[in-house]
């Protein structure tokens, strides 16, 4: 963890910042100011989002981190006036125009989905050599693979 800390102090931050807004949803069905654009770049791998069910069942998704597109609704959204809200990662395509949501049953689950997935994006971006340096290895980065009915090669 010591030669990668460097490396994860970004992820760190918006770690800490999504347990911040999902704790604040939680306690007033609001989630803070939305961060800009650039800042949110990073989180096109999976982005953690609240989907909220109203009475009639219509859900309506709000991403916790901000988004490079507008938010479904505002940040200041009324809960009280909902049903209930679950955490889900939002796994999109490179364009985003197909996304599939990954519902978990807890919010601590869904934060440590998230977390594993940008930190095998970030040390899968590294040079091997540097990976090995650091102590990683090929199989901390496949979570299931089968590849024409046969184990994957972990190079």
């Amino acid at each position: 963890y010591t030669r990668s800390k460097q490396l994860l102090q970004h992820l760190d931050k918006f770690a800490k910042l999504a347990l911040e807004h999902i704790y604040s949803y939680d306690q007033n069905g609001t989630i803070p100011a939305v961060l800009p654009p650039s800042q949110t770049n990073w989180s096109k791998v999976a982005s953690l989002v609240i989907i909220e069910t109203n009475e009639q069942g219509v859900e309506t998704v709000l991403h916790i981190l901000g988004s490079d597109q507008n938010q479904t609704h505002s940040a200041a959204w009324n809960r009280s006036q909902l049903g209930s809200f679950k955490v889900a990662l939002q796994l999109c395509d490179q364009n985003r125009s197909s996304c599939i949501y990954r519902n978990f049953s807890t919010a601590l689950e869904a934060m440590n989905e998230w977390y594993s997935l940008h930190y095998m994006s970030i040390l899968s971006n590294m040079p091997r050599t540097d990976r090995l340096m650091m102590g990683e290895q090929g199989q901390d980065f496949i979570l299931a693979c089968v590849f024409g009915g046969q184990p994957c090669n972990l190079e």
